[in-house]
């Protein structure tokens, strides 16, 4: 969810926010890699693994995919795997956002907030909307190396609603085990047909656990899936 400023609907939209105790993390079987060749780290440009706020002060999300292939190819993976493109954030979207948490309906292409890498905004995200707008599957993506069409992403689960009334904002929970997000992506755009999993490798300055920009734990292997797209129809076997 973007960073909204609601203060009328606090109390209305906290008593929607489920417990810590409904985040049920589960283990995920380990993924795996179909033989092909990929991008070694040594071969990508030198990068923190990581996203930053605005500022770039804060540490985010750890970065957990890397994508190979163009973006018109990424874009049809997605769209074959059942990942829908986010909206901008702008106003109209955002109030729609709200309303869809107040009456407990799904949100289909709800904005997510920014997260910078190297300076910049995504270049693209991507999502599944959830039973309501307070949980979904997203990922973001930057362009790490558009000559060689090498993707970054940050993929994990919204799981709830985080509300901040002493500064008049909510932002989504997300579940704290992001590996689980991260091979559940993996596994769907495999089975879109358009992409396969080269291998998990576990970049330089990678952690295991930590807090994101807004404060939120997160455990991980460390590891980054890395997928190669290929061209195919969006369209193809739905």
């Amino acid at each position: 969810m973007s960073r909204l400023v609601v203060p009328s609907l606090f109390a209305a939209l906290a008593a929607l926010a489920p417990p810590p105790a409904a985040w049920g993390q589960r283990s995920v079987p380990p993924l795996r890699a179909a033989p092909g060749a990929g991008v070694a780290p040594a071969a990508l440009p030198a990068f923190v693994p990581r996203t930053r706020d605005r500022s770039g002060d804060r540490l985010g999300d750890p970065l957990n995919l890397i994508l190979i292939g163009s973006a018109d190819a990424v874009d049809a993976a997605f769209a074959r795997a059942g990942w829908m493109r986010a909206d901008r954030p702008t106003v109209g979207a955002i109030a729609k956002e709200v309303e869809a948490v107040l009456v407990e309906r799904p949100a289909p292409r709800a904005p997510v907030s920014t997260q910078y890498f190297a300076g910049r905004p995504q270049d693209l995200a991507y999502e599944v909307p959830g039973s309501d707008a307070r949980r979904r599957h997203h990922v973001r993506l930057w362009a790490l190396d558009p000559a060689r069409e090498v993707w970054v992403g940050a993929a994990n689960e919204d799981v709830g609603v985080i509300f901040k009334p002493w500064k008049l904002e909510a932002t989504h929970r997300i579940r704290p085990d992001i590996d689980r997000e991260r091979d559940r992506l993996v596994r769907d755009l495999e089975a879109g047909g358009c992409a396969a999993a080269v291998a998990y490798v576990r970049l330089p300055g990678a952690v295991v656990a930590g807090r994101n920009a807004a404060g939120q734990p997160f455990v991980t292997d460390a590891r980054t899936a890395v997928v190669r797209v290929r061209p195919c129809d969006r369209t193809a076997g739905r």
